[in-house]
């Protein structure tokens, strides 16, 4: 992205705070979430992910955090429905490419976007080989992307909860 990743924090994450995460659906490649913590004052503090290809979907519902909100790629509408079929609060993300990496970009700017020490090492590996077409391109490679997409989704979600449109139920 833009300016980088997120360096690691060098204080704790809070203890307190609106959990939420993003998911990134895959088979063979590798299903990506990562989740945490908004606090009031709107920085979102990365705590954690779950990075693993060829594995069963109810696998990782098991291991995903019940009381978050998760934003998902709206591109797997059954596997959000079995997510939520499993006790999951999921909703389609907004998959708006350049909007995602503006929004996540502001977020790295500002200081409103903290990842806890060690608990996104595939969201910093890939942020590492994040590469455009070419010179000057708005558009990325498609590939070492799936941590972070479910970031886009995770911040274009808390995103769209501030301006109320987000459902929660």
């Amino acid at each position: 992205y833009p300016g980088g990743p997120a360096s690691p924090a060098s204080a704790p994450p809070p203890d307190a705070g609106e959990p939420g995460g993003g998911i990134d659906f895959g088979g063979r490649n590798p299903f990506a979430a990562v989740w945490g913590l908004r606090t009031r004052d709107d920085v979102l503090w990365l705590t954690g992910e779950r990075y693993l290809a060829r594995t069963p979907l109810h696998e990782h519902a098991r291991a995903l955090h019940k009381k978050a909100i998760w934003h998902a790629d709206p591109a797997g509408r059954a596997e959000i429905e079995e997510l939520r079929a499993a006790g999951l609060r999921v909703w389609p993300g907004n998959n708006a490419l350049a909007g995602g990496i503006a929004a996540v970009t502001a977020r790295l700017e500002s200081g409103r976007l903290k990842v806890a020490r060690g608990a996104c090492p595939e969201l910093a590996r890939e942020a590492g080989l994040y590469r455009y077409e070419a010179e000057g391109s708005e558009t990325p490679l498609d590939r070492d992307n799936h941590a972070l997409a479910a970031l886009r989704y995770l911040v274009r979600g808390l995103s769209a909860g501030r301006r109320g449109k987000t459902r929660v139920g």
